[in-house]
């Protein structure tokens, strides 16, 4: 309906309306009342209507000037098809549910109503269950199986409250105890997991790890596969060192002192070549991916059948970082002899060398390079202690010593120790056995260790271009 004002000393009134604000294809309708109707109208659709008064006079008529434009919107007669129920709130076992009927089309809400409740399913028994240390345990009872409510029998007269039902965990303990980095842990007898917190009982997280990776724990190192190790080791870098040094523990990797089993495991290369591997250390070398320290450190306690040379043609200028030796080791050595296995899980470790070698400049610290390495030689230092007798004092800054060479009491002097741990058990009394290391030698070259054929251990000095034993050493 359009209303208009009464207007004095006028014929009739003249209305349209339109869809469109241009008011084109209007409907025009005249009417000497002062309010007016049209018919046909679409539902809930906007429309733009105008009015205008007229006088005729000696049969004529004399229009005014049409009104502004009103935008109106006819109501909505919330059909059917544009109807939708929806539920607002769920109906429970105990509780009703409520409903609202809602028009699509101009989103008015047209009634409410409500859903009876649904009563409860066939009650399910719940057997008993003891608690452990962190997880509640249960007593026997029946259970709605969709509200979860419980009760004392089967037909459900009988409601019980949760705590009625429920046993609380018994908590960790009794506890034995460990220290790794003046860090403390203490094991749970009951449920054989690591705490860092004997007051708040909160489960080491190298516990969880343990838990995630799924592993078997073995009886040593050399029990696991390459790939475990491999997962192991990786694991390691993601935790701080206490957790780390509790993990290795936990999978009887290390002992409570940190220290390695000394067993070795056979790697096969793709040539067929064995190399006995010895576990040299836990968390010791740093990762060049910025993941922190490698978890497992390996080295060959053989050398490789061939013996190559460091440098051919001999050159030291640059040190173990230019190195002919490097790039072998870690381009034909890594590609083409490393089993598929153990290619992936190796990760690139930092090394420090010299790579000034005869410099007499012995304050210029930058001489001293870091390189990435996925396999490496042995540094004089991280082989043997003893810094007093080393050849070029630099070596004393490429690392420290190994776990396995320090608790075998391995330094220059140590003649039986040196035979037995380096180089593989092998029979010195015929032959002399002489391998590599990495440092460069401010006399003649690199370095080089060895037993002589009269069993007496050695470190010198060699030409680059000489060729000695290679040990290979990786992390995972």
């Amino acid at each position: 309906t359009v209303t208009v004002k009464k207007q004095a000393k006028v014929t009739a009134y003249q209305y349209r309306i339109s869809l469109k604000s241009t008011m084109a294809k209007a409907t025009v309708k005249a009417s000497t009342k002062t309010s007016t109707s049209f018919a046909r109208l679409k539902q809930y659709t906007t429309y733009y209507v105008q009015a205008r008064a007229y006088k005729t006079v000696k049969g004529k008529k004399y229009y005014g000037a049409w009104s502004t434009k009103k935008k109106v919107r006819t109501l909505c007669a919330h059909p059917a098809s544009k109807r939708a129920v929806t539920t607002t709130k769920a109906a429970t076992c105990t509780d009703a549910g409520a409903t609202k009927t809602t028009c699509s089309q101009c989103k008015k809400v047209l009634k409410t109503g409500t859903l009876k409740p649904l009563g409860h399913k066939v009650l399910a028994q719940v057997n008993a269950a003891d608690p452990t240390c962190t997880d509640e345990g249960v007593k026997s009872h029946w259970e709605c199986p969709r509200c979860n409510a419980p009760f004392a029998e089967q037909e459900g007269q009988t409601p019980l409250t949760k705590e009625a039902v429920t046993i609380p965990p018994k908590g960790h303990g009794p506890f034995s105890w460990i220290q790794f980095d003046e860090a403390d842990f203490w094991l749970c007898s009951t449920c054989n997991n690591w705490v860092e917190d004997m007051y708040e009982q909160r489960i080491a997280p190298a516990m969880g790890v343990a838990k995630k990776l799924g592993i078997p724990v073995q009886n040593d190192w050399i029990d696991y596969s390459w790939t475990e190790l491999g997962a192991i080791g990786d694991a390691m870098s993601g935790l701080d060192q206490p957790n780390a040094d509790l993990l290795a523990y936990h999978f009887n990797i290390i002992d409570r002192d940190r220290h390695v089993s000394g067993k070795t495991k056979i790697l096969t290369l793709t040539d067929g070549t064995e190399l006995p591997m010895d576990l040299l250390g836990t968390s010791h070398d740093i990762r060049t991916d910025g993941k922190g320290k490698a978890g497992l450190t390996f080295g060959a306690n053989k050398a490789l059948p061939e013996q190559r040379a460091m440098n051919d043609p001999q050159e030291r200028e640059g040190g173990w970082a230019t190195s002919d030796m490097r790039a072998w080791l870690n381009g034909d050595f890594y590609n083409d002899l490393l089993p598929a296995e153990v290619k992936p899980l190796i990760k690139s470790v930092e090394k420090i060398s010299d790579s000034k070698p005869g410099s007499q400049d012995r304050e210029d610290l930058s001489r001293m390079t870091a390189s990435s390495n996925k396999v490496w030689l042995l540094g004089a230092m991280e082989t043997y202690s003893g810094r007093q007798l080393i050849l070029d004092p630099y070596s004393a800054l490429e690392g420290d010593q190994y776990m396995l060479y320090k608790q075998q009491g391995v330094y220059i002097g140590a003649r039986k120790a040196l035979l037995k741990t380096l180089v593989g058990g092998s029979d010195v009394t015929t032959e002399s056995v002489i391998w590599w290391l990495r440092g460069a030698s401010g006399l003649d070259g690199f370095t080089a260790v060895g037993c002589y054929t009269n069993n007496q251990g050695w470190y010198v000095g060699f030409g680059s271009n000489e060729k000695c034993g290679v040990v290979p050493c990786f992390c995972f």
